[in-house]
């Protein structure tokens, strides 16, 4: 039954029993007025226990409504709200204090307003269902067994539910004299943390050494300066030969060409001075050109379209019954 109902039945209670109680008044011995003083004083002091006693005393003596309603009141700030409810039901149709106290039909507001303090002062229950039994649940940090009645003061709570790494949070709203039904599995249910699957990186092999100020023209540069220097370099020999072999010439001349065979050898001689001297020039020729383009492109190096650099790297390779060193560049 909503609250709403009950304040509405309560309070027809109260317009019957109050004329009623118009016609049945009785005076307040002197005895229960000196507990209900006692009674206020311990409510005001906080002591809720002491004041419950001293209603209860003074209704021994005879049952009247304004100490029924201030031993409900008592009963309802102390958490007993089902017995409240009970004793504010006895208010109403017990006969009425006379003057000074409390006129019957002022209590029964009195008493109303008691009765909707019920959804701020008196605790509503909850209900947890979990999807697992082996979830492990939470209502604001203290553990909550999964289907049991939970007993929680009016306000808001969070109830979080933790399976493995993953928790289900709900964000609940308590009203006091009400239950309500929290399921964990409910699509509503916000996921604050799901279960991230890690993936470790596979580590990519480090060459044995890596280049990675020079980019592809870079690269090709230095081969381009290697070749020239080599081409220069047999362009010298070259060179070397042709002198040893103008020498060998120019004995034979001294000693005169007295016969077929060293008009022969001169001749053999000559030729192959001149194919030295066209070897010279084709290798001085192309290791010049070879230099000077090495140069060009190690001292000018572009950028890619999207301003990487490729890289130059000398790595291991491996094959059966074989094992070498070779280049690769990347960009």
């Amino acid at each position: 039954m909503r609250i709403e109902q009950v304040i509405s039945i309560l309070v027809g209670f109260m317009l019957s029993a109050s004329t009623a109680a118009l016609a049945q008044t009785v005076e307040v011995s002197k005895a229960q007025d000196a507990l209900i003083v006692e009674a206020v004083e311990a409510t005001r002091e906080g002591d809720l226990t002491r004041a419950e006693e001293k209603y209860r005393a003074a209704l021994e003596l005879g049952s009247i409504n304004i100490i029924h309603a201030g031993l409900g009141r008592t009963l309802q700030r102390a958490g007993d709200c089902d017995g409240a409810e009970e004793v504010f039901k006895d208010a109403l149709s017990a006969p009425a204090a006379s003057a000074p106290y409390t006129a019957p039909k002022e209590l029964g507001e009195v008493i109303e307003r008691y009765l909707s303090d019920m959804a701020t002062l008196c605790k509503g229950e909850v209900v947890i269902v979990c999807p697992t039994p082996s979830m492990v649940v939470r209502v604001d940090g203290e553990l909550q067994s999964c289907g049991q009645r939970a007993a929680l003061s009016p306000g808001p709570h969070r109830v979080v539910g933790l399976v493995g790494s993953a928790e289900i949070v709900r964000d609940i709203e308590v009203v006091g004299r009400r239950a309500i039904e929290v399921r964990l599995d409910a699509p509503t249910a916000q996921v604050l943390e799901p279960v991230e699957e890690s993936t470790e990186a596979v580590k990519e092999e480090e060459p044995l050494v890596e280049v990675d100020s020079w980019g592809v023209w870079s690269a090709a540069g230095l081969w381009s300066l290697m070749a020239g220097g080599a081409l220069t370099l047999t362009g010298v020999g070259l060179a070397v030969a042709q002198g040893i072999n103008d020498e060998e010439i120019r004995e034979l001349a001294a000693g005169g060409l007295r016969d077929v065979s060293s008009a022969r050898e001169a001749s053999r001689l000559e030729t192959k001075g001149e194919r030295l001297q066209v070897g010279q020039w084709v290798t001085f020729g192309v290791g010049s050109a070879a230099l000077a383009l090495g140069s060009a492109l190690v001292f000018v190096e572009p950028d890619g379209a999207d301003g990487s650099r490729a890289s130059l790297r000398v790595v291991p390779w491996l094959s059966p019954g074989q094992a070498g060193l070779g280049l690769e560049w990347r960009r």
